[in-house]
């Protein structure tokens, strides 16, 4: 990790932050580097790491793991998700499973990137298993001990049993945790 802070954009994010508690993490996506890292004056009264080990749910960013996960296992997931068609919405067990809209016959990986269709890296989860999606999260460094270099850094709260668990671990929502330290790791 290369620290190259920006006294002017941490004190801008720390001002963006006003009255809200939270932290603020700015990453040059060229090179990783982090530019700035804040924290409200309570969170960082109570965690003056807190911009470095508080735990959020990686979101999109994991669709990334379930595409990796998906060539391991030997899926083209470019030429699956090309033949999927993104409705908006679709369940498991029952469940709905929402993209922030509709948009129609998928073009391949980039295209379901860039509308953030959650279904088609959802159904790429259904064709991988919880087994292979798992052992993707633990090479990328979920649920490493606490000595490991990123340890307790990202963490599966809760292993997928019903396929709308699964969905939403191919998504990065409801059943994980990431720090922005362990995140910025997964940059090139």
């Amino acid at each position: 990790m290369r620290l190259a802070l920006d006294l002017d954009l941490s004190r801008l994010a720390l001002e963006a932050l006003g009255d809200h508690r939270g932290s603020i993490v700015l990453l040059e996506p060229a090179t990783g580097s982090v530019l700035a890292a804040v924290s409200d004056p309570l969170t960082a009264l109570r965690d003056p790491q807190a911009a470095f080990d508080q735990q959020r749910e990686p979101a999109s960013i994991a669709k990334l793991l379930t595409v990796a996960a998906s060539y391991r296992a030997q899926h083209d997931a470019d030429a699956l998700v090309s033949r999927m068609k993104c409705t908006g919405v679709e369940r498991y067990d029952g469940k709905p499973l929402w993209c922030p809209s509709p948009s129609g016959q998928l073009a391949g990986l980039d295209h379901a990137l860039a509308v953030s269709c959650n279904t088609a890296f959802a159904n790429l989860s259904m064709l991988i298993g919880r087994e292979r999606l798992v052992e993707e999260y633990r090479r990328w460094g979920f649920d490493a001990p606490a000595g490991a270099l990123l340890g307790a850094a990202g963490r599966i709260e809760s292993l997928p049993e019903q396929p709308r668990q699964l969905a939403d671990l191919a998504i990065g929502l409801e059943s994980t945790n990431v720090t922005p330290l362990h995140a910025r790791f997964w940059l090139p």
